[in-house]
């Protein structure tokens, strides 16, 4: 149990309200929120649960930021194809948000925290260029005693590489969780190409944020070395060169 900020009396709090039709997927959305928190990454800050008056199902309160902003309302270049120096600034932009998503992704798996609908559009910026996650309500912790985090780290890794390589809204879906929001920043990049960026934008700054991680607390090397190894091997390994048509379906 966590008490959430109580504003003094008389003061008025500007909120984001976020409906859902299941109590257990709101109290994982705050409790999401807290994770992220205390890992010192980016995210909204919960005022708590509330009922709606006229459906009784419940809604989520967040502080309101108008300062922060979903990755997938800011322009991408797709393919990375640049016309003028305009969209050569904007895909910079675009390649550093990956890199940091890839950093925070790492920080997060080190704790046994994932978020299994980690695509861009649950990623958020501020003002000040500072990438953070957001729509938790999925977000889980498994006990990195019991259970080995690479193959949770793979499933959230792989489905922010689908928003990147993929163009456009997925339309043949089965549930919420299949729904992709694609950017396309990689879109109709060759295998190579698309290889190639995968490993200088995410498992670099990714393998890089483990290294200190573990430098900042030696308790977690046998976790971040489980990590760094397992994907070296997913991702680098001649048995893998086929990816990343077996991510996308692409013949």
């Amino acid at each position: 149990h966590r008490r959430t900020k109580q504003n003094k009396v008389g003061n008025a709090m500007n909120v984001a309200i976020k409906p859902f039709n299941d109590i257990d997927k709101a109290a994982n959305e705050v409790w999401g929120y807290w994770q992220l928190q205390d890992l010192g990454i980016e995210t909204f800050d919960p005022v708590g649960i509330f009922s709606d008056p006229f459906t009784a199902e419940p809604l989520v309160l967040t502080k309101k930021r108008n300062d922060f902003t979903s990755l997938d309302r800011d322009e991408w270049i797709a393919g990375g194809s640049v016309q003028n120096d305009q969209e050569e600034r904007q895909h910079h932009k675009n390649l550093a948000a990956v890199r940091d998503i890839a950093r925070g992704m790492a920080r997060m798996h080190l704790k046994g925290i994932f978020h299994p609908d980690g695509q861009i559009k649950n990623f958020a910026v501020t003002n000040t260029g500072v990438i953070g996650v957001i729509d938790t309500e999925n977000l889980f912790q498994i006990d990195l005693t019991q259970q080995n985090p690479y193959p949770y780290a793979i499933k959230d890794i792989e489905k922010l590489m689908r928003s990147l390589v993929e163009k456009a809204v997925t339309q043949n879906i089965k549930t919420d969780q299949d729904k992709l929001y694609s950017d396309g920043l990689f879109h109709k990049n060759s295998n190579n190409m698309t290889r190639s960026k995968y490993h200088d934008l995410f498992l670099v700054p990714y393998t890089e944020q483990i290294g200190q991680e573990i430098n900042l607390n030696p308790a977690i090397t046998s976790v971040g070395e489980l990590l760094f190894e397992n994907l070296i091997e997913h991702y680098d390994s001649s048995e893998k060169e086929q990816w990343p048509q077996c991510l996308t379906g692409r013949n």
